[in-house]
Order: structure tokens, then C-alpha cells, then sequence
């Protein structure tokens, strides 16, 4: 039976003392503020522990522990922080696919914490007046109650004035628009002090000032207004006077200084210093990097590297799904430092159902950039594939440098030589083919994605081009080029929408007809376009052998959605076509595919399982429906 509200516990006020801008100094805010997160961590990290006197906000609702928590809902949260809020406390629960919304059994301690989650949140986004009251509707026969907390937020602290004070005569102050200084008019939001801070200490630490010092102050108005002043203490600008590497091995001091790229008399820069850390974690050699300076004398820096050798050795062995093999088992190992100066050498080998591979080469760090990775090497290549078979022995130059972060890029050129023999008599290039190949390529790629093995967010790009100039003892040339993008969007407890799309290009050169079956483009299976078999979609002759094309697009969208505990559930939606030249591109032609699966997180990766089913009208031979398993995410 559902009780009245005249049951329901009196609300209660568990608030700090009221922060009035009015009547009290910063100091005043800034303590509570800092108050409440200590109070907050606290609550956070003890609960209600039985060794704690409970609270009066507990003790009006503990007779409700262990009761369950048919509802919860936040009211008068301000616009445009309510999501961000209530995915942050206990109380709210998570969302399971085939169960829906699972909250806690109610307990008071849970909603002590939580109460006090909202007003150090609402502190920090410029609501420092907020209160909290708990309101509930009581089942006594079922034990069950909804609960709502009401929010006063009060009105909020905007910030009146900003003002920049000692400033040097060098470098330009900042515009309003550089979003480094707060605007006036804002939310007084607490975070923004330290950020501005670090911002201007960092324009400046650019600028060669490599002793500067900003203060941050806010004092309030006649109207409960923050007024914002930063004081700058800017010193005098500095000079690098030398680079001093310690703590590696003698013989790699030469390259720490290319990779380093400082020289004495430049102007000392905060990025710079960053930039240099960077490359030197990025070579892999040293486990340990530190790249501070060091003030000597007035407007004279020393820049101090300090570092520890790595472990140089390494053996590396995966199982997953790659390009379109349903999986692929791969090993290597690496000498980063065999021959000394940054010097290595590694082998590698890789087995798949369709595709055999061994090489290694030389490696070395520095060439023709100091930030460069350069390999030269020779590899072995065999694919079995229904419509052909290839051998393939070639030798490659590559320069790999990676921009920042996981971004890459790569450009080589490559020799080969090839022993294809194509089985299907529609093929131009049918028979035997003994052919040699000079390529040129060049690929690019960005990767903001939060996470490489589990993404939520961001995305990743890739552009790639290869070209084999028509010269007399290339068999085929040609020129390909390839875009691809994948997106990802959380949604929350609902999990993660991942989208991509794939375009692609190709067309011979010189006096050839066609591309050689192993470079045209091929799509249908796990990782591409999971409606068809792999390879299956696109051209096919009279027995059913795919024979590839000069052109493909793809597009696809997949929901992951948490099921139970390491499950998820996938929901897809798949399309694309290869046609045999770009001229023949038609959107008549696309083929689309929906289904669902099921995904198993484990360390290897997520091992996967899709059903999907075409849409449209079948052509005879193609297939309906059907499944897929695989490893890892297609993309």
C-alpha cells in the first residue's frame, strides 16, 4: 500500500556553514570548499563504519537500511550539470541490459555520502550556497521507498572582473579570446583558478621567463561577484647554457642529444623540454626519463637529463583478428640496442588461415630526423586465398615517426618480387604470374581515442597511399589509396557506439590492365562487412571465386551494450560493396547487413560472436544470413 508523505522523515539540513561572498573573504570559500572534498573523501573512503558515531541525518533514516530502492531522482539540479551529477553518486545504480536499472538496497550512510557528493559538487561548479533535502515516498508492507532529493542551489557566483598585473613587456598578454583567462559574466567555477594559472605560468615559461611565478586572488563585490587578479612574477628571460645527460649507457649519449635537439644559447622553453621528454620515452630505450632545469646564474638555464636504461630485449606474441583473416597468431622479438647507438635488430613471424609471414631487419633511431625510427629488412609472404595464390619475397626501407601521442606516420619503398597464380579463368591475369613490383607508400593516422583496446571515445583516422611507378621491369604498376575513420560515442551506463567508414581506390598504370589479384581490394567477413563471408562481396566469376576490385566502400555502426558482468551485448548495422573499377561505383549496388552478438571481455581481448542477416533481395549464391567469431574489435 503506498503511505503518505506524512510518514516521511522531516528533510534535513546536512550543510556546511553558509558561504557568504557578501560578508566573508575568499579564504572563507576556498577553506569550506577544501572542507567539504576532505569531508567528501572521508565519507567516500569510510562510509558508515561501524567505529563512527552516525550523523543526525543518519539516525532520522537508518530505521530504512535494507530497504529496497524502488526509485531515486535529483530536483533542482542546475541546467546543464544533471547528467554529469547523478552518474557520480551511489544511490543512483547502474544500468543493466536485462535488468534494467540496478540500484543499492537504501541505506543511510549511502545517502549521507551522496548528499555530501552534491553540495562539494555544486561547490566547485560556483553554487557554494547549495542545499540538500531527502524526500521520500514509503511501501511499509513491501519495504520499499522512492527517494528524491530536492536542491536548492541558490544563485551562483559569476565572475565580475579579471585583472593581470605585472605582466612583462615581452611576450603579448593574452586576448579574451585565447581562453586562458576566465570571462566575466561566467560561472565562478573552482577548478578555473589553477587552470588559468597553469596556463599563463606556461605562456610564459615558453617565452623563456623559466622562473616566473603566478598568483591567483579572488576577492568579492558589493553584489557577491568574484573578482578575479593574477600577479605575475616574470624574472628575466633565460638562456639554455648546456645539456647535461647522465644515468645511460656512454653510447647512447650521442643520440639522447639528437633526440634532445637543444642547443646552448637558445632560449629556454617550457615545451621544448616537453617535446624532448616525449621522444625519449618514445624510442623505448629508458625506463626512466627526467628532463628538468636547472638555474645557474641569473638569465642562465641548464637543461638536466637524467635517465635509466631499459630492459632491450623483448618477445611479443598476440592472437587477435587482423585486416580480414578471422584470426592471426603473431611473435617477435626485439634488440632495440643490439649494435649500440640506438641500433637493433628484430624478426618477426605471423600464421593465419589465409596468410603465412617471417622477416626481420635492421633497425636504428635518428636518420634523416631525430625523431625518426628507420628499419630496413626483408620479409617472406604466402597467401592461399580461393581465387589465387601468391609468394612473395621483398625488401623494404621504412621511416616511422609518431607526431604526438598514438599518432603515426610512416612513408618506404619497397622491392618485390611475386609468384601469383590466379585459379579463376575470368581473372585477366589468370595463370601464372611472375612479376616484380617497386612501391612506394606513404600512410598517416590519428588516433584520440581514450583507450587503443577498449575505446569509449574519440576516434581514429588513416590515410594511405602506395604507388608503382610504370617502369620497364615493374609487371603491374598501379596507384591505390585508401580513408578510413571509426568514431566512438559513450553512452553511458548504455555502453559505446562505435561507427566507421572505409573508402577506397585503385587503378593500374602505364600499358597494365589490372592489378595483381593480392593488391586489389576484397571485403565481406568479420571485419568488414560481417552479411557476407570473407571476401565474398563484390565481383565474383561463374564458379563463385572472388576476384576483388579497383574500388570499395564500407560503412558500419555497432552498439556494445554491457549484458552481464564481462558480456556484452552488440547490436550492428553493416553495408558496403567492391565494384571492378571506380567508374562502376553505383549505390544501387550496396549490400546491408543488421544482426547481433554477444562479446567476452578477456585479457586477450574481447572474443566475439555475430549473427547478421542481409536486407534486400539475395542474389542466388550469395548468402542470407550467418556467423562470425573473431577476436578483438573489427575496428
Amino acid at each position: 500500500m503506498r503511505q503518505a508523505n506524512n510518514i516521511t522523515p522531516r528533510p534535513h539540513r546536512l550543510v556546511p556553514p553558509k558561504i557568504i561572498l557578501t560578508k566573508y573573504p575568499r579564504a572563507v570559500f576556498l577553506a569550506a570548499t577544501v572542507a567539504m572534498g576532505l569531508s567528501g573523501v572521508l565519507l567516500c573512503s569510510l562510509g558508515a563504519g561501524p567505529s563512527f558515531a552516525k550523523t543526525p541525518l543518519e539516525q532520522r533514516w537508518d530505521r530504512y537500511d535494507g530497504w529496497e530502492l524502488a526509485g531515486f531522482r535529483l530536483e533542482g539540479v542546475p541546467p546543464g550539470i544533471d547528467g554529469r551529477l547523478k552518474d557520480g553518486l551511489a544511490l543512483t545504480g547502474k544500468r543493466r541490459l536485462f535488468r534494467g536499472r540496478e540500484r543499492p538496497l537504501f541505506r543511510s550512510g549511502l545517502l549521507r555520502d551522496d548528499m555530501a557528493r552534491i553540495r562539494l559538487y555544486l561547490a566547485r561548479e560556483g553554487y557554494p550556497d547549495a542545499e540538500v533535502f531527502p524526500e521520500s515516498d514509503l511501501r511499509l508492507r513491501e519495504r520499499r521507498l522512492s527517494l528524491v532529493l530536492r536542491i536548492e542551489a541558490g544563485p551562483p557566483v559569476l565572475v565580475d572582473s579579471v585583472n593581470l598585473r605585472g605582466w612583462p613587456a615581452g611576450p603579448a598578454r593574452p586576448a579574451p579570446s585565447a581562453g586562458i583567462l576566465p570571462l566575466p559574466g561566467t560561472r565562478f567555477l573552482d577548478p578555473m583558478l589553477e587552470q588559468s594559472r597553469a596556463k599563463l605560468l606556461r605562456l610564459l615559461r615558453n617565452r623563456g621567463f623559466a622562473q616566473a611565478r603566478v598568483a591567483a586572488d579572488v576577492t568579492p563585490d558589493s553584489l557577491g561577484r568574484a573578482v578575479i587578479t593574477f600577479t605575475v612574477t616574470p624574472g628575466i628571460p633565460s638562456d639554455i647554457s648546456e645539456v647535461v645527460v647522465s644515468g645511460c649507457s656512454p653510447d647512447l649519449v650521442p643520440l639522447v642529444r639528437r633526440l634532445v635537439n637543444i642547443a646552448p644559447g637558445e632560449r629556454y622553453s617550457a615545451g621544448r623540454l616537453e617535446d624532448a621528454t616525449f621522444e625519449l620515452r618514445a624510442s623505448r630505450l629508458f625506463r626512466q626519463v627526467t628532463v628538468t632545469p636547472d638555474s645557474i646564474a641569473p638569465g642562465k638555464v641548464k637543461v638536466v637529463v637524467e635517465l635509466e636504461n631499459a630492459r632491450m630485449r623483448s618477445i611479443d606474441a598476440s592472437v587477435g583478428t587482423w585486416s580480414d583473416n578471422p584470426w592471426m597468431v603473431r611473435t617477435g622479438w626485439n634488440h632495440r640496442n643490439l649494435l649500440g647507438g640506438g641500433r637493433g635488430l628484430e624478426v618477426h613471424g605471423a600464421a593465419a588461415e589465409h596468410l603465412w609471414k617471417a622477416g626481420g631487419g635492421l633497425t636504428w633511431i635518428g636518420w634523416l630526423s631525430p625523431r625518426a625510427l628507420t628499419r630496413a629488412g626483408v620479409e617472406w609472404i604466402t597467401e592461399k586465398e580461393d581465387s589465387f595464390e601468391s609468394r612473395e619475397w621483398r625488401v623494404d626501407l621504412i621511416r616511422s615517426l609518431r607526431p604526438r601521442g598514438r599518432d603515426m606516420a610512416h612513408t618506404g619503398v619497397s622491392l618485390s618480387s611475386i609468384v601469383l597464380t590466379s585459379f579463376s579463368s575470368e581473372d585477366e591475369g589468370a595463370g601464372d604470374q611472375d612479376s616484380r613490383l617497386l612501391e612506394l607508400w606513404a600512410d598517416r593516422s590519428w588516433d584520440w581515442a581514450d583507450n587503443p583496446l577498449n575505446p569509449r571515445s574519440g576516434g581514429f583516422a588513416k590515410l594511405a597511399a602506395t604507388g608503382s611507378p610504370p617502369l620497364g621491369f615493374v609487371g603491374y604498376p598501379y596507384l591505390s589509396a585508401q580513408a578510413d575513420l571509426s568514431l566512438y560515442r559513450s553512452m553511458d551506463d548504455w555502453g559505446v557506439l562505435a561507427s566507421r567508414v572505409r573508402l577506397g581506390l585503385a587503378a593500374p598504370l602505364g600499358s597494365a590492365e589490372v592489378l595483381l589479384s593480392n593488391r586489389r581490394f576484397y571485403a565481406g567477413g568479420y571485419s568488414t562487412m560481417r552479411g557476407y563471408g570473407r571476401r565474398e562481396l563484390g565481383p565474383r566469376d561463374e564458379a563463385g571465386l572472388p576476384l576483388g576490385g579497383n574500388a570499395v566502400i564500407l560503412a558500419g555502426t555497432e552498439a556494445r551494450i554491457p549484458a552481464y558482468r564481462i558480456v556484452d551485448l552488440v547490436l550492428f548495422v553493416d553495408a558496403g560493396q567492391v565494384w571492378r573499377k571506380p567508374g562502376d561505383i553505383s549505390p544501387g549496388d550496396v549490400r546491408t547487413a543488421v544482426g547481433f552478438g554477444l562479446d567476452v571481455h578477456t585479457p586477450l581481448g574481447p572474443l566475439r560472436a555475430a549473427y547478421a542477416q542481409n536486407l534486400g533481395e539475395v542474389i542466388p549464391g550469395e548468402p542470407k544470413n550467418l556467423w562470425h567469431f573473431g577476436v578483438g574489435y573489427p575496428w
